[in-house]
């Protein structure tokens, strides 16, 4: 006679939805790690990185804070320091390209 355990099926039935999840997750997560690798790797070869190291990219994102920064103060009619934040942003970001 088949014995039936409504418990125990149900405990599975419940792994098996969880394990559906998990697996539905991973995959998200790691279409998503090639998704930035593709869009920075776009970002390199556009600004023209030869080497895409941790420290390029942070010469690259400081280099952008000072010329946004120098857009604010040539808003604000500074122009000393406008002109002071557009050198280094200029120099920072170069720095990441060469």
């Amino acid at each position: 006679m088949l014995e039936v355990n409504l418990l125990r099926d149900a405990g599975e039935a419940i792994g098996n939805i969880l394990a559906w999840i998990a697996s539905g997750v991973l995959g998200i997560v790691a279409s998503l790690g090639n998704v930035f690798d593709d869009f920075f790797g776009g970002v390199a070869d556009g600004v023209g990185m030869s080497d895409a190291t941790l420290f390029s990219w942070v010469l690259l994102a400081l280099g952008v804070f000072f010329l946004i920064g120098a857009v604010q103060s040539f808003i604000r009619a500074s122009i000393i320091g406008g002109i002071f934040q557009l050198v280094i942003g200029a120099f920072l970001i170069g720095w990441a390209i060469s």
